[in-house]
């Protein structure tokens, strides 16, 4: 049951405040000082009430005040406003003042008061509880792309930002695909909606098994595309996973999912960088993703079903002519 605390009271305060307990359910618990009282408020305390303020009995009454605040308790104090010793941090909503005399109908109202902003306090606690909930549901939904169940292009952006400054602070490479469903175009044109997102649920399936690490990063990129991040990984790791790419999509088409997608190939754009002194500072890994569009442009006008790869080890640049396809 929920305890209307009494600390240091005198019979006839006691009397007043055991009548307006029973009206609010409430049971009235009395103890001689704060320490005692501070000890108490691990119970279902839901207000608290100190007479007096001098003395012994209550030369422990900040610490009681700092319990309070810590648990978001009410407290009024019945005496002279100056009869508190040290500071009181308790909210001016939380905290209220009855000077004497006593006067029994204005104790009640500011009693009720004090619980109403108890209660209020505590709805306004549970709700933006419930705010937090949704907002972390809201953040999962907007990461995720909605038929594929991969990350989404936003979430992606975000994480080469982060695993664009982490690569700088560990001097690590990093490596970024670009991937085109070669003939995706015709592919929209020529199916329902729902054969399309049937086959690209297949093509992302077969793009994440052939990911090895946990580290690395698959998400939609776009209407017919995805995007991988390779942490700490050189040109020639990418060019590894681009090569297992290529196998997964291609084995489609002998599986009993050929009939659906037909014979799948990518075209595959890759950029890769190595932290270096030249970096700018605040770079955000902008220009890594330029150059795998750039990559991957190239590899479509290339008939498609191949992997255009950033040459050189210097950096972030536009692709040199000898640039290898694989």
């Amino acid at each position: 049951m929920a305890t209307l605390l009494m600390v240091g009271v005198t019979n006839d305060l006691a009397a007043e405040l055991a009548g307006f307990a029973s009206l609010f359910d409430l049971e009235a618990l009395g103890c001689p000082d704060a320490t005692q009282a501070a000890a108490l408020l691990h119970r279902q305390v839901e207000i608290v009430v100190v007479e007096g303020g001098d003395g012994e009995s209550h030369s422990s009454l900040p610490h009681l005040l700092r319990a309070c605040q810590c648990r978001g308790l009410p407290l009024l104090h019945v005496g002279p406003p100056d009869s508190i010793p040290g500071e009181n941090d308790l909210p001016p909503d939380l905290f209220d003042v009855l000077p004497p005399p006593l006067a029994p109908r204005l104790l009640k109202r500011r009693l009720a008061l004090l619980l109403e902003v108890r209660r209020l306090r505590r709805e306004l606690d549970e709700r933006a509880l419930e705010i937090e909930v949704l907002q972390a549901e809201l953040a999962e939904l907007s990461s995720l792309d909605h038929d594929t169940g991969l990350f989404s292009q936003r979430y992606f952006i975000e994480d080469l930002a982060k695993e664009w400054r982490q690569a700088g602070r560990n001097s690590t490479p990093l490596s970024l695909l670009l991937l085109e469903i070669d003939g995706s175009a015709n592919f929209l044109h020529q199916h329902s909606r729902e054969e399309v997102i049937s086959c690209l649920c297949l093509v992302a399936r077969a793009l994440y098994q052939s990911l090895l690490r946990p580290a690395d990063l698959l998400a939609r990129f776009g209407e017919k595309g995805f995007a991988i991040l390779l942490p700490e990984t050189d040109c020639a790791g990418a060019e590894l996973v681009a090569a297992r790419l290529h196998h997964a999509v291609a084995d489609l088409a002998t599986g009993e999912e050929g009939a659906l997608c037909g014979k799948v190939s990518l075209s595959i754009g890759c950029a890769w960088h190595l932290p270096g002194e030249g970096d700018a500072d605040g770079s955000d890994g902008e220009a890594l993703l330029g150059v795998a569009g750039e990559d991957l442009t190239r590899a479509v006008a290339a008939g498609g079903g191949h992997t255009v790869v950033l040459a050189g080890a210097e950096g972030v640049g536009h692709p040199k002519d000898d640039a290898p396809d694989v």
